[in-house]
């Protein structure tokens, strides 16, 4: 076997083996947090509901924001997330509301309008804000397929 392919081998047997290790930790990980991860899932979508109740969906978004100015991380952003789910299923949409908003298979438009709401905000360039902005365009696409 020529030397050149036994460094190749071994290279490629060298990130299969951190790639397994990888997997395995994240599993495992995953399987020693997930009650916690189910609680806190479940208390961010019932926060969501609480806020949400009474209120135009335009209060979901400004929330989601300000959460997610006092917490940038990203769990806080995953939790913001469901938190903004939970509020847009307890929150009215006013007619209107998803008419200039994106759908999410235009990625460029939605992608623009998600950093144009964000830099409204005070947050130019921010790419974490306009992932937490996302959720709206997912929520309008579901209320333009549910009518």
């Amino acid at each position: 076997m020529p030397q050149w392919l036994k460094v190749i081998l071994g290279i490629v047997l060298f990130f299969f083996v951190v790639f397994v290790g990888v997997v395995f930790y994240g599993v495992s990980w995953m399987r020693r947090n997930e009650p916690r991860l189910k609680k806190e899932a479940t208390q961010a979508r019932s926060e969501g509901e609480s806020f949400g109740r009474g209120k135009e969906a335009s209060a979901c978004l400004d929330e989601g924001i300000r959460r997610y100015r006092d917490d940038p991380g990203f769990t806080a952003q995953i939790r913001n997330r469901i938190f903004m789910e939970g509020c847009f299923d307890a929150a009215s949409f006013p007619a209107g509301y998803c008419e200039n908003v994106p759908r999410q298979t235009e990625f460029i438009a939605s992608a623009q309008w998600a950093l144009k709401e964000c830099q409204k905000r005070g947050m130019p360039n921010d790419q974490q804000c306009a992932k937490v902005v996302m959720t709206v365009i997912q929520r309008c696409d579901k209320q333009r397929s549910s009518r």
